[in-house]
This record gives structure tokens, sequence and C-alpha cells, in this order.
């Protein structure tokens, strides 16, 4: 670059020698400056102009290289991120419906084995979430029927208890009219 500066400023020095020999009116000095001086000057300029093009064509294959280079490495990395990230929703996805479905499917387990009779299996509670309060209230309603039916069984073993005492305290009382009735007989 420097080498093409110098050919310029030589070449505006011989412009402003061709504007002298042109207001003096030497025309045998300016033909030669033109075609000698000038025209030297001009072929060298063209060689260290087409270097200078050959150097910034180089240059613009290699940055052009290097940009492809960054943009299919940023293509990559953007797929990769993308596959990361869809890889990250699915777990999370995963995640989300096993703790609605675990909850939902250990209520509904509960709940069948409560329909069948069996109030003696706990229920395990995990979390605080609709679904473990949904298990709360299970286990809640769970006692509450065991401990009713204990004691409907308690009151029905103390009704069978009072009815064979009544029973027994009936057969005595109807010996015990047979008792006075045979004696009643005998007696008239």
């Amino acid at each position: 670059y420097s080498q093409y500066v110098q050919l310029l400023s030589q070449y505006r020095q011989l412009e402003d020698r061709l504007k002298t020999l042109t207001r003096a009116n030497n025309i045998d000095e300016l033909q030669g400056l033109l075609n000698n001086e000038m025209v030297s000057n001009s072929d060298q300029m063209n060689v260290v102009l087409r270097k200078l093009v050959d150097i910034n064509t180089a240059q613009l294959n290699a940055v052009k290289e290097q940009a492809s280079i960054e943009y299919d490495s940023a293509f990559n990395m953007v797929i990769g991120l993308l596959i990361a990230a869809t890889l990250l929703t699915i777990v999370f996805a995963w995640m989300l419906i096993k703790s609605i479905t675990t909850p939902i499917a250990t209520a509904l387990l509960a709940a069948e084995t409560i329909a069948q009779g069996n109030l003696t299996k706990p229920i395990s509670i995990d979390g605080s979430d609709e679904a473990g309060r949904l298990l709360l209230a299970m286990k809640t309603m769970q006692d509450k029927l065991r401990d009713t039916l204990q004691g409907i069984s308690g009151s029905a073993t103390q009704l069978a208890s009072a009815a064979e005492e009544l029973n027994a305290v009936t057969d005595e009382s109807a010996r015990g009219l047979v008792q006075q009735n045979d004696e009643i007989e005998q007696a008239a």
C-alpha cells in the first residue's frame, strides 16, 4: 500500500509538471513526459493495484472461509441447543405427567381397596398438592369408616350379648312359668 501511495505522489508531481508544460506550450517535452514517465508510472501503479486487489481478494476469501466455518459452528450449536431443549422438554413433561398420574393411581387403588371392604390397608400420602390432599381425605374417610364399623361391630357384639342374656332370662322365666303352672295344676 505504501508503494501505491508513493507512486500516486509521483503521479501527482508528474501531473503538475504536465500542467506546467501545457501552459508553457512545450509540446516536445510534454509528449516525452506523457509517453515515458507517465506511462511508466501508470504501468507501475496498475501492477501495484493488481497486487492490492489480489491481497484484498485473498483476505476476502479467508474472511469468507472463516465466516463459513463460524456459520457452520453456530448452526451446529443452535441444532444442539434445540435438541437439548427438546430433550429437557420431554423430561419435564414426563416428570409432570408422572407427578400427576402416580398420586391419581394411588388414590384409585385406595378407592378400589375401600370399595372391596378392606379398611386395613394403609394409604401412603406423598406431597401436599391436590392429589396429596385427595389421598389425605381418602385416608381420613378410611379411618372414619373403620372407626364406624368397629363401633357398629362393638354395638352388635353388645346387642348379641344382651340378646343372649335376654334369651337366658326369657328361658328362665319360661321355666319358672312352666313350674308355676305345674304347681298350680297340682294344687288344683
